[in-house]
């Protein structure tokens, strides 16, 4: 028989270790591809990834493989978006900024690219595709992008 007096947690401590793993923990997630580029009939990039909402943090996961290796470089990036209440009142889609991965030859780039979003906004939203440096004066050759939405 045990002796020993129990404890319990106090229900504010409680409390806050749920809204500690709450916050900690991924609320949603998303994947896409792989989706190709092609110039010329050659598959020059193939792209992946995951979108994840990490306690209000957009989180894209890129994935991007030199699939020709031809001296071409390759890169992904990630376009972020929120979605709340602009500057002007009206409610829409706010752009939050693009980042890329480095450029890369001949191999494949996994990276995660984050962009935290505004606290009082309610979604995230990122295009997100891998693209070929085709040299000037041709356009890059980029897949079709993903366009992923995620609440918060």
């Amino acid at each position: 028989m045990n002796t020993y007096p129990q404890k319990r947690l106090q229900p504010g401590i409680l409390a806050f270790l749920i809204l500690i793993s709450c916050l900690t923990a991924p609320s949603f997630a998303q994947s896409w591809g792989p989706r190709t580029s092609t110039y010329r009939g050659i598959v020059r990039v193939e792209a992946r990834g995951n979108f994840t909402n990490e306690a209000g943090t957009a989180h894209s996961l890129m994935t991007v493989t030199d699939r020709s290796y031809d001296k071409n470089s390759v890169y992904g990036y990630t376009s972020f978006f929120s979605y709340g209440q602009k500057v002007d009142g009206k409610t829409d889609w706010v752009h939050q900024g693009i980042l890329s991965t480095p450029e890369v030859e001949n191999t494949t780039i996994r990276k995660i690219l984050r962009r935290t979003m505004p606290w009082n906004h309610t979604k995230m939203r990122g295009e997100m595709a891998g693209c070929a440096q085709m040299g000037w004066p041709v356009p890059d050759s980029c897949t079709e992008p993903a366009l992923l939405t995620i609440d918060y």
